[in-house]
């Protein structure tokens, strides 16, 4: 999965979405479910949301935004997740101070647009 982009992409065709792959249409669903729990579930064995909070502020946003979007991209895709998995993340993202207080202050002052609106689109989903 790309995380700043969003798509899926499933092994061996690598090559994203075609109309000539109907078998890719047919298991996307399999694969998103699947591959978002996995991430999940390895995500939890650690505080994901403190090492989220170091790696999205040790970007320079007047550089490059690919980092913080990704983090951002990763917290909306567990939020879209089952409602079980889903409202414990954002109970634990809710509970985390300084993952709220990153994303309330990327959503307002952050300079790029994109970054913006990933955290208000976070900020939405809790």
């Amino acid at each position: 999965m790309n995380p700043f982009f969003g798509d899926t992409y499933s092994y061996p065709w690598k090559r994203g979405p075609h109309d000539n792959l109907p078998e890719y249409f047919e298991a996307l669903p399999t694969f998103d479910n699947v591959l978002r729990q996995s991430i999940y579930q390895c995500l939890s064995e650690f505080d994901y949301l403190q090492k989220f909070n170091i790696i999205f502020n040790a970007e320079d946003e007047s550089q490059q935004v690919v980092t913080k979007v990704c983090i951002v991209r990763i917290l909306i895709q567990m939020l879209r997740m089952k409602e079980e998995v889903a409202k414990p993340v954002a109970d634990q993202i809710i509970a985390h101070n300084q993952t709220m207080t990153l994303l309330n202050t990327a959503s307002l002052t952050s300079k790029d647009g994109i970054i913006a609106s990933c955290c208000l689109q976070v900020l939405s989903h809790l």
